[in-house]
């Protein structure tokens, strides 16, 4: 494309691109997307169109195709909850009573118990982060603080726990929020209470046992006023109720992890005994995720990429990756992953998934030039296609931010190469790479993918990440997991 042209068509696409009217096209997406593409655009809103926009996420998170979760924390999902609990942290910094109101209108997550057959569990846990955010940035009156409403909400969200993921995460967030004698002992008392609950064994296993541990026995550092005896006993016998149940047939991660973070945590104690071995027996095993079998030339084609990826010891990766030989077997990798459908009877959201992650990777991998850009333009094209954003948004949505991150991660790498020599520079600049990405967005007919593209050459104000206050400090605090496909019975009991 010639320079003067791709001048105006980038003067035409920033004329299009003011976030007010982007914020209008996106709200014709599913909420998955309409809520991804507001957050992106917070910071280029003025102070009362962000309270505003934050409002329409939470009243429109009903929408959302999920309902909770599936890994804790994950401040960026886009199930209803998540949605909920993110606009109600976000809109607290710029309207303590709106998003307070909010916040009431919230009621505690209902959250289902799986079975042996999902592959993932709801995990409910960013409503005690949420809950934690308003108790400290609610603005409450001296009056109400007279009454302990604050406290109240901290108890009640404790009490209000149904499965051990929500003590675990009331444990690490809510119990430094006791501060009097009275406070502790009633918290320690909740707790102990909370862990009588009998969890599915895919809900005890959804959170490592020894973070359960951990969060039980550490808050016990918040607790100095209070005996903590019985809360540890409630510990112990919850974890033998857990082992000794009815449990699945793979159940990881093991049994043993949670029994020996337990027994390491009262080691030197004679007043409660260790877990022993008797105590671990499931009384059976039954059930197993009802997880698709891979299609055997998926495997085929991952095993070639893998090939592809691998250098020899010594081997020089940047002059491998420009011989002829293995150009030539990158094309045919790529035209080969083109074509491949997926077996007989296959989900179509699970093909393209499968399909992107190579693509990804070989983008990342390639040095550039028109094996980088076929890769590129494959993944755009699957991204592109309506059924797949209409079936899957959050699944869409979290494969488009792995494409973006993997362009991030091309460019820094292809900087590092040319800093090595001038032998070594890739066939176009890295820089040069992430704008055609960002204009092939631009100019899709899919209007998701295009609002993206815009917001890329809208640019991105110093402000940005201080925007979403509490959620960038989660961000910088917390590993997150972005959401993957999923197999198994959706959850959509609403919270």
């Amino acid at each position: 494309m010639r320079p003067a042209l791709l001048f105006f068509l980038a003067a035409a696409l920033r004329a299009q691109s003011s976030a007010p009217a982007l914020l209008e096209e996106a709200r014709s997406q599913p909420v998955e997307v309409f809520a991804d593409i507001a957050f992106r655009l917070l910071p280029h809103l003025s102070p009362a169109a962000k309270i505003e926009t934050l409002t329409e996420i939470f009243e429109r998170a009903g929408e959302a195709r999920n309902s909770f979760p599936g890994s804790y924390p994950d401040i960026e999902a886009l199930d209803a909850l998540s949605l909920r609990s993110r606009a109600v942290r976000t809109i607290l910094p710029l309207d303590a009573k709106r998003g307070r109101r909010l916040f009431e209108s919230m009621s505690h997550p209902n959250v289902p118990h799986p079975t042996c057959e999902e592959a993932t569990a709801p995990d409910a846990g960013i409503y005690m982060d949420t809950v934690q955010a308003v108790v400290e940035h609610g603005h409450f009156t001296a009056s109400e603080r007279e009454k302990n409403v604050p406290w109240s909400l901290v108890i009640d969200a404790v009490r209000g726990a149904g499965s051990a993921a929500e003590i675990t995460a009331g444990a690490m967030r809510l119990v430094p929020l006791a501060r009097t004698e009275r406070e502790q002992a009633e918290m320690t008392s909740v707790l102990g209470f909370g862990l009588a609950v009998q969890d599915s064994d895919r809900a005890f296993t959804s959170v490592p046992p020894p973070r359960l541990v951990g969060s039980i026995v550490n808050a016990g550092s918040f607790l100095r006023r209070t005996n903590q005896l019985p809360l540890l006993y409630a510990l112990r016998n919850y974890l033998v109720s857990q082992l000794t149940a009815e449990r699945c047939e793979i159940t990881l991660p093991t049994s043993l992890e949670g029994v020996q973070a337990f027994n390491q945590a009262i080691s030197g104690r004679s007043d409660i005994a260790p877990i022993n071995t008797d105590e671990v027996k499931a009384t059976k095993r039954e059930g197993k995720p009802d997880i698709p079998e891979v299609d055997p030339a998926y495997f085929a084609l991952e095993r070639r990429l893998n090939a592809l990826s691998l250098r020899k010891p010594g081997e020089d990766l940047a002059k491998l990756h420009t011989s002829s030989a293995w150009q030539d077997q990158a094309r045919e990798l790529l035209s080969d992953t083109e074509s491949w459908k997926g077996s007989y009877g296959q989900d179509s959201v699970k093909v393209a998934c499968d399909k992107l992650k190579l693509f990804k990777i070989l983008a990342v991998v390639s040095p550039g030039g028109v094996i980088y850009q076929t890769a590129m333009s494959d993944a755009l094209n699957i991204l592109g296609d309506p059924v797949f954003l209409l079936r899957a948004p959050e699944i869409w949505v979290s494969e488009l931010r792995d494409l973006l991150m993997s362009t991030r991660l091309t460019s820094v790498r292809r900087e590092l190469m040319a800093l090595r020599g001038p032998s070594l520079r890739t066939e176009v600049s890295s820089n040069q790479n992430s704008i055609d990405v960002q204009k092939q967005l631009a100019a899709s007919r899919l209007p998701a993918l295009s609002i993206y593209g815009r917001i890329l050459l809208l640019g991105e104000p110093a402000t940005a990440r201080a925007e979403d206050s509490l959620g960038s400090r989660y961000l910088a605090t917390r590993q997150v997991r972005l959401p993957r496909y999923r197999t198994g019975r959706s959850h959509t009991t609403a919270p």
